[in-house]
């Protein structure tokens, strides 16, 4: 805002804060009373008091009175008024009269004209609320006589008595009446108010029950007042009812006050307050009892809650009073300034019951609870902004321990990469016994420190909520098997049998997030190793049931170890604990495992379940949701696994010559796989590195099948369909089929609303290619040949010499890579030469410099599904989260993580091209 603006805006400022100043003036000047010349004439309201000559008849004495007047007299008194009416008596006045919980019965020339009694109700108390009891006169009782008799039930007042034209009387009693009735209702309504911003606020902005306790107590306080203003009559349509609601709402107002003041003082004198709340319930509820059902009327056990308001009082000023002496008044000084001037006013509202019977009640209770508002809601305002101060500073601190987190991960990553890397050369290639024992040492200790800071990672990730919940399609059994593999060196050296028990009928296909189901399974097998000397370890996994399409799946993973004691399972899941530290002392670990596992289990809808017995073993389960994609049973587990690994599963390939299809895909990668996968079907392959140059190609051909890469540059897929689509390029006969490696949870029906009649996901497999391509072709253009026909021998036979393709390397997963590339190690020559030739790693670094994070998250998607292919599973799953992480735009996750991704991108190639070296 420039300088000018400025100017205008603080003159436009002004203006406004002057008229409303003028025109809250006026507002008071227009209340203030003055003689009216001038003004529209509103007619007369005017009453006159009819408090003079009256004879009072009492214990059979007789003596004149002026009122009002409070008599000397007890429960039970009858009292007789006596006067003659005036001579200017006419048609169409009244004679108002003010009952004080008596009986009253008024004569006019000893006819009874009115009464207000107990017995005039089917069910009332024995003490009536007060009440106007109005007279309707006439010409006729003009210099009558009148007759008042008042059974006294309580004080024995008599009120002031009025004369005037129809309900001109009620004017000067709303007047008198209407601030204090205004104010109750103003106190009920911000209570209700302030109840309904607690329930609003109480999840989003940590809003202290207390707030609650007040909203109740304001909301039953200002119906107290209002069930004891002169105005009732007004109010109610049954006023009589109140005498009940207003002996309700003050017993429960102590308790309510006991309530608040706990959740303000922290609950630290929690004991006293529920005894002494208990205490008001107990009597509360006694004076109920008695007094529907007749032996105690509730107006005679006022007394007794007012005792209790005078004990509650003693007992909240000792509580402040000792706080105040231990200084520990600081959370609260704001309600305690309010509590006190509440605490005052309601000592006035106790005074004026008893020594002023003419006034109204409630107003000064009423006054001091807005005043209690006023100051709890600023101490909640402070409370509010110190979280806000606080959140900040946490936040701070959080970002402080990811960047470190982050940096020391690339420093540290970085290093041992290369160690491990140049440590398998050793492995490989020396002959030397001394030396070779050296490396597999320096092996063992570099794959431990490494599982110990992915440990670290991983934690902080789920602490800060940003570890995704990835749900894509995963076969099971390979995600136990590779479980397995991780850990059955380990169990071998120890002397260890680990067994598996897979049930028969779990589904071929699922759909969840696999990596993580692998990282909770390796986690509680590494742990059941870690902690088991002698005997066995049992992996099981058994099909609870199956219903609408989602298979209830339940793992266990039991051990015969050392077991966990009973007192130590409550800080089984607490980070960087180690339990019984005395007797598992020379076992490594950082005692993450289980927060991870019971962290990502949290996220998955499940939650970890244990058995142990100490000095036996333990047994680590826990039940998971999963749809279900494929319901074909596995069968045999070991046999599964071992069809699915040697790729017999497809004795058989496609061939369908004569078809032609189209693959539109930016990277010569994605296009080399599926070229070497369909190398022998017969059909022709034309490629496209942009939907442009696809565009063209469709303009010039005609194809059976195009498939369309979703993340291009340019035009993406869905763009470049939609182009096709509309511009008349491709018919709607020709299926159009999505390729990608966008596995995000709804992609799926994503590719199908914008019109593409399948998708299938990155890395592709042979399988799911054959099929999608078997599936959307004419059945007279497919049929299928037996590999031993073609001569295909570049296949890797089960019981084929070993390539020099292993294994062996933490980030390189060669079998994995074969595996994906339909173990035909010419495909996977070819797509790890691609990989090598796309320098990723030089696109990353220039669009992270020019913070283009959209370009960025184009090459993390590349980056992902090229990394697929070749087994690099560590650096497929860190460029998942950065492209999840920029979809979200979460930029600190790349700004932590940029280094490592580099680092593993480098990594993953160096390795590559020394395998490519040695071969």
């Amino acid at each position: 805002m420039g300088r000018k603006q400025t100017v205008i805006f603080r003159i436009l400022e002004a203006y406004v804060l002057f008229f409303l100043a003028v025109i809250i003036f006026l507002v008071i000047r227009a209340l203030v009373p003055s003689d009216g010349s001038g003004e529209a004439n509103t007619g007369s309201f005017d009453s006159m008091s009819f408090n003079d000559g009256w004879m009072l008849e009492h214990d059979g004495k007789v003596s004149p009175v002026t009122l009002p007047e409070q008599m000397k007299c007890e429960s039970g008194d009858e009292l007789i008024l006596r006067n003659t009416l005036p001579e200017s008596i006419t048609d169409g006045m009244t004679l108002m009269f003010r009952t004080s919980i008596e009986d009253i019965y008024v004569y006019i020339g000893g006819e009874l004209r009115e009464s207000y009694a107990s017995s005039g109700f089917k069910r009332m108390s024995y003490h009536l609320p007060s009440a106007y009891v109005v007279v309707e006169l006439a010409d006729l009782d003009a210099g009558r006589d009148i007759e008042v008799r008042l059974t006294v039930k309580d004080k024995g007042v008599l009120n002031d008595i009025r004369l005037s034209y129809g309900n001109n009387a009620w004017y000067k009693i709303i007047h008198e009446n209407i601030v204090i009735t205004v104010i109750a209702s103003i106190v009920a309504i911000l209570g209700l108010i302030t109840v309904a911003l607690y329930l609003f606020l109480r999840k989003r902005a940590a809003v202290g029950k207390s707030v609650l306790y007040l909203g109740l107590l304001m909301t039953d306080m200002g119906i107290w007042s209002l069930s004891e203003s002169r105005l009732r009559q007004v109010i109610f349509n049954r006023p009589s009812l109140s005498t009940y609601f207003a002996y309700f709402s003050m017993e429960l107002a102590g308790v309510l006050v006991c309530m608040f003041l706990n959740e303000v003082q922290g609950r630290k004198n929690n004991k006293r307050y529920l005894l002494l709340e208990a205490l008001m319930s107990l009597q509360m509820l006694i004076n109920v009892i008695l007094g529907l059902t007749g032996p105690v009327d509730l107006y005679r056990s006022i007394t007794f809650s007012h005792i209790w308001f005078i004990l509650g009082i003693a007992v909240i000023i000792y509580n402040i009073v000792t706080d105040i002496a231990k200084k520990q008044t600081g959370d609260y000084i704001f309600v305690l300034t309010g509590m006190a001037v509440f605490v005052i006013f309601t000592i006035l509202e106790l005074a004026n019951f008893y020594i002023n019977p003419f006034r109204s009640l409630g107003a000064y209770i009423c006054i001091g609870l807005l005043f209690l508002l006023v100051f709890t809601l600023i101490q909640e305002m402070k409370k509010l902004y110190m979280l806000r101060v606080e959140k900040a500073l946490s936040d701070a601190a959080n970002k402080a321990k990811s960047d470190f987190l982050a940096r020391m991960s690339h420093e540290i990553r970085s290093p041992i990469n290369a160690v491990l890397g140049m440590n398998e050369l050793i492995l490989r290639e020396s002959q030397e016994p001394a030396i070779t024992e050296y490396a597999e040492n320096i092996e063992t200790a570099g794959t431990s420190l490494m599982d110990i800071i992915n440990d670290i990672l991983d934690l902080e990730k789920i602490e800060s909520g940003k570890l995704d919940i990835i749900n894509t399609g995963y076969d099971p059994a390979f995600v136990i098997s590779d479980a397995c593999k991780m850990i059955e060196k380990r169990a071998a050296e120890k002397g260890l049998t680990l067994k598996v028990h897979v049930d028969r009928e779990l589904p071929v296909k699922l759909k969840g997030d696999a990596v993580r189901l692998r990282q909770i399974l390796v986690n509680l097998l590494t742990n059941a190793v870690k902690y088991t000397e002698t005997g066995l370890i049992v992996l099981t996994v058994n099909l609870l049931k199956t219903e609408d399409m989602k298979a209830y799946v339940n793992f266990s993973v039991k051990d015969t170890g050392i077991g966990i004691r009973d007192e130590d399972r409550d800080k089984l899941f607490e980070s960087f604990t180690r339990l019984d530290d005395e007797r598992i002392g020379s076992i490594e670990g950082t005692g993450l495992g289980l927060s991870i596992v019971s962290g990502l289990l949290d996220m998955m809808g499940s939650r970890l379940e244990l058995e142990s017995i100490y000095g036996a073993g333990s047994d680590f389960c826990f039940d998971l949701i999963q749809d279900i994609a494929d319901g074909s049973p596995i069968g045999n587990y070991g046999k599964h696994i071992a069809e699915r690994s040697t790729g017999r599963r497809q004795d058989k390939y496609i061939y369908a010559p004569g078809v032609r299809i189209l693959v539109i895909d930016d990277r010569p990668l994605n296009l080399a796989v599926v070229k070497g996968f369909l190398k022998n079907s017969g059909i022709m392959i034309d490629e496209a590195s942009s939907g442009e140059e696809g565009i063209r190609l469709m303009k010039e051909n005609h194809y059976d099948l195009v498939f369309f890469d979703h993340m291009m540059p340019g035009l993406d897929g869905i763009e470049t369909y939609k182009k096709c689509v509309k511009e008349g390029i491709l018919s709607h006969d020709t299926p159009a089929v999505m390729m990608t490696a966008n596995a995000i949870e709804g992609a799926g029906d994503e590719y199908l609303n914008a019109g593409f009649c399948d998708y299938i996901f990155k890395p592709v497999t042979s399988d799911e290619l054959t099929r999608i391509i078997a599936k959307h072709l004419p059945e007279d253009m497919v049929s299928y040949r037996s590999r031993n026909e073609s001569g295909n021998t570049s296949g890797k036979d089960k019981n084929s010499p070993a390539t020099g393709l292993d294994d062996s390397l933490t980030l390189v997963c060669f079998e994995d890579g074969l595996r994906a590339c339909m173990n035909d190690e010419s495909v996977y020559r070819t797509v790890i030469d691609e990989f090598l030739k796309e320098q990723n790693d030089v696109l990353l670094k220039k669009s992270y410099k020019i913070k283009d994070w959209e370009k960025y998250r184009v090459i993390a998607h590349s980056i992902k599904a090229s990394a697929g292919y070749i087994g690099a599973g560590q650096l497929h799953d860190l460029a998942y989260e950065c492209e999840a992480a920029l979809k979200r735009n979460d930029i600190d996750f790349i700004e932590r993580n940029h280094l490592n991704l580099l680092a593993l991108y480098e990594a993953t190639e160096a390795i590559l091209r020394s395998r490519e070296t040695a071969l």
